[in-house]
């Protein structure tokens, strides 16, 4: 850095010398000051360096206008020189810091890669070597000529392509092939699944420079991790999640997909240094994840919570502010698994699912006169799902809709494959749809299935709204005291069918209806149709309709009865002990995050919460300068903003980030506390759907996938459509 005197008179904008040194980012300017020691001129080393790579870069990013302008200023040199400004200029994301990292670092690491000779060292961690990731040098030379580097970049964006479409690596030349016919130049040489692996890998470290980079920049950070074997290997595997806050949105993504074995197999032990290991991958300071890492989510599993000596009870341990979460999806799953087990006529019902989707899915033929059965009717008929899965609920749920959907034309098929006299049906077969259709016209088998569907209807909303990412932890805690209430209200409900029925003595009849148009009334509007629509619809509607007698009426109205007065009281009490975790105190304080619930008209409303959440947090606040007097002074500007315009919002966490994004300078301190909230987890639901991922990537062709390629390419796969959307 050159340090320039020249004569003249100060500007009253400037600062001196001494506190423009004391900035971390000094160092990537040029400088000049008057003779009392203040700046006069400021000029950015990088941006003059590579100029003309920022401007196509910004190209690329479409960005024009004053905002290109204000940083070709600083090539220039600039005399108004303020912190906010120049921080703006080297903030995360710029094209100043996206020139820095890509062209100055880069230099470095090959300078160094050059310097250094290769050593083995048996505690590196997997990502502590940045030279493993960097291209070679004749990669590097060729990339930096303008034809190469075009050819670099259709390779890249096909390989991407690949990923996120979770296709063979083999692919990669098919692809290749068919974009030469159409004229696109490529790199020779470089069409093998060979390369793809390796560009997987350069795309990949890509991805994990800007994780590390929003480590080291987010205020707060918490961790969601599961372990699950995995289906083909059988090799035990640990992913390790982060969610932060940016510019007040709340992001979850992929840290590590950690290999137990090479930690020495699955314990809490083990399990706390793959944790450990994961945040240490991506240099996060000792200092940082101490007191950065505020919560934890994991399921219930003994390596996990375990009392003593689980993974996270030992990272609480290290940190009383620490907030442990069982995952509010598991324990809502076990809850209703626990209470639906002492209903036996709701455990009927899914065994009859399950064989239906057998049934059907065994014998096409079988399905084919089931499909003849509903053009003759009419009437459309869908596939038997399967109703089992990770997330059950809202498989059986949806099971259920299938089947009162189908009840008309499976009963009516059923009766014919009865009295068949041809060789489709077998006798074992006909006996067999004999006892499913003495069932299916029981007064017991309706009321259940109808008793089933409200309560699958409120619990599998309920672990749905477990499941998203984008709500406040206090949401889901008001949506599970919603939930009790409706169950509670299912009970009191006098409608006991699924169809209309009428009561003749002793015996009781009813109507089953099936359709040929999906055009009921929430399909009207959910598809927003026009009133020309509607009647077009309506005139094409064609409903069909048959009575069918129902059977033992007094013995299934008893079950009912006791379905009521047993069955949801179970599983209200069974949701209520399995959510502990979010009894502690400082949850009730997390209700200042949702702005529908704040009394305006109180000037001390929700000072309690914020000394509540402030103590609670102290280590980790102090960390980043917070002042709880400060922060109270904020509260009170801040509810006045969010009153006159906000508050309209319904969605919390989307009024929080336009907060975040217009008075983040304005309001520091009370938007720290925010965001300790917004971190929160609830669940650790894209874990679940992270083993998704895996199981497809692990196919019956990829069972040899070294753990590193399947941690490369679930992390392109996670994690750039969590940054690149």
């Amino acid at each position: 850095m050159s340090k320039r005197k020249c004569t003249g008179t100060s500007n009253s904008e400037s600062v001196s010398l001494k506190t423009f040194l004391s900035w971390d980012c000094n160092q990537d300017f040029d400088y000049e000051t008057d003779d009392t020691n203040k700046l006069t001129k400021l000029q950015c080393k990088v941006c003059s360096q590579h100029l003309a790579r920022i401007r196509g870069q910004a190209k690329l990013r479409g960005i024009t206008g004053q905002s290109l302008q204000s940083l070709i200023n600083y090539v220039d040199g600039v005399t108004y020189i303020h912190k906010s400004n120049v921080t703006r200029h080297v903030r995360s994301g710029s094209l100043h810091d996206w020139a820095k990292k890509t062209f100055d670092n880069q230099q470095t690491r090959a300078e160094n890669a050059s310097t250094t000779t290769t050593t083995t060292t048996t505690s590196a961690s997997p990502c502590t070597s940045s030279a493993q990731h960097t291209p070679p040098a004749s990669v590097l030379q060729s990339m930096l000529l303008k034809g190469s580097r075009e050819q670099y970049k259709h390779h890249f964006f096909t390989v991407l392509a690949i990923v996120l479409k979770e296709r063979p690596m083999s692919d990669l030349k098919d692809l290749i092939e068919l974009q030469k016919k159409n004229g696109v130049t490529f790199v020779s040489g470089k069409c093998n699944k060979v390369a793809c692996r390796e560009m997987v890998s350069y795309l990949a470290q890509a991805l994990r420079d800007d994780v590390q980079n929003i480590l080291q920049n987010c205020s707060f950070f918490a961790c969601e991790q599961d372990g699950s074997e995995a289906r083909k290997t059988r090799e035990e595997k640990e992913l390790i999640y982060v969610k932060v806050v940016i510019r007040g949105e709340p992001l979850e993504l992929l840290l590590k997909c950690q290999k137990m074995t090479d930690f020495g197999g699955v314990s809490a032990a083990n399990l706390k240094r793959a944790i450990d290991d994961a945040f240490q991958s991506y240099n996060v300071s000792g200092d940082k994840y101490q007191k950065g890492l505020v919560s934890a989510c994991a399921d219930g599993a003994a390596v996990n919570l375990g009392r003593l000596n689980g993974a996270m009870t030992v990272l609480k341990a290290e940190r009383p502010w620490m907030l442990i979460i069982h995952c509010s999806a598991h324990p809502l799953e076990l809850a209703v698994q626990d209470a639906f087990k002492q209903t036996p006529d709701f455990q009927r019902i899914d065994d009859m699912m399950l064989n239906l989707h057998l049934f059907f899915r065994d014998g096409e033929k079988r399905w084919r006169i089931l499909i003849l059965v509903t053009e003759k009717l009419g009437v459309l008929i869908q596939r038997f799902p399967k109703d089992a899965g990770t997330r059950f609920q809202v498989h059986k749920y949806r099971a259920l809709k299938v089947l009162i959907v189908n009840f008309l034309p499976l009963c009516l098929f059923a009766e014919n494959m009865i009295q068949s006299t041809n060789k489709e049906c077998d006798p074992p077969q006909k006996a067999k749809l004999r006892g499913y259709l003495n069932q299916w016209l029981s007064y017991q088998y309706l009321a259940s299935l109808h008793m089933y569907r409200l309560v699958l209807h409120e619990t599998a909303h309920l672990s749905y709204i477990c499941q998203e990412s984008q709500k406040l932890v206090t949401e889901v805690i008001v949506v599970m005291k919603s939930a009790e209430d409706n169950l509670a209200a299912v009970a009191e409900n006098n409608e006991e069918l699924p169809f209309p029925a009428e009561i003749n003595d002793d015996s009781v009849t009813i109507t089953a209806s099936a359709t040929n148009l999906p055009a009921n009334q929430n399909f009207k509007e959910k598809n927003q149709l026009t009133e020309k629509q509607k009647t077009k619809a309506q005139r094409c509607t064609s409903v069909t309709r048959e009575c069918f007698t129902v059977k033992k009426v007094a013995q299934g109205r008893e079950a009912v009865k006791r379905i009521k007065q047993e069955l949801i009281p179970g599983i209200v009490s069974h949701i209520t002990n399995r959510m502990k975790s979010f009894d502690e105190e400082i949850f009730s304080a997390f209700k200042i995050a949702d702005h529908s619930l704040w009394d305006y008209s109180n000037a001390d409303y929700g000072v309690a919460e914020i000394k509540a959440i402030s103590s609670h947090f102290e280590d980790s606040l102090k960390s980043h300068g917070f002042s709880i007097d400060l922060a109270l002074f904020e509260w009170r500007a801040l509810k006045k903003v969010v009153r006159d315009k906000y508050q309209h919002f319904t969605n919390k966490v989307a009024m929080w980030k336009q907060l975040f994004i217009h008075y983040q300078v304005q309001f520091p301190h009370i938007l720290l506390i925010i965001e300790l909230v917004l971190v929160t987890p609830y669940s650790s639901a894209s874990v679940e759907r992270g083993f998704s991922l895996m199981s497809r990537l692990l196919s019956n062709t990829r069972l040899i996938l070294s753990n590193k390629t399947l941690d490369d390419l679930m992390a392109l796969r996670i994690n750039s459509l969590v940054l690149l959307s």
